[in-house]
């Protein structure tokens, strides 16, 4: 027979479908913790909190050095990263145009050659 939510006992239906996971998650994939940040970050945060609390004038000179070079580090990373990917969309959107062009040349003769036949079957059957 039913159970206490069943309609043969009368009772509203109490049972519903829940998701305890992660929206994007496979199935059987564990999910690995994340790598634990390095003492230069680790450093960095401290240090920007620090000026979050008193400015600049909380810390030190070697804390205020050593947070510039990480942000220039972090600044000169995300520019050579980003100047790789525009080459790299670069070099596809020419493989892709090249491409495109090569194929466009039989299509454009085969299209000529199929309409100078129509047309010539079209003056002689006059």
């Amino acid at each position: 027979m039913g159970g206490p939510g069943s309609a043969a006992t009368g009772g509203a239906v109490d049972e519903f479908l829940e998701h305890f996971g992660v929206k994007g998650m496979r199935w059987g994939v564990r999910r690995k913790p994340g790598a634990p940040a390095s003492e230069d970050v680790q450093r960095v945060k401290a240090t920007q909190s620090k000026i979050k609390r008193g400015k600049t004038d909380a810390l030190s000179n070697k804390e205020l050095q050593d947070l510039v070079t990480r942000m220039n580090l972090e600044q000169q990373y995300s520019r050579m990263v980003s100047d790789q990917q525009k080459k790299k969309y670069e070099t596809n959107k020419f493989i892709a145009e090249t491409l495109i062009a090569i194929g466009k040349n039989p299509a454009v003769r085969a299209g000529a050659s199929a309409a100078a036949k129509k047309v010539a079957s079209v003056l002689l059957s006059r």
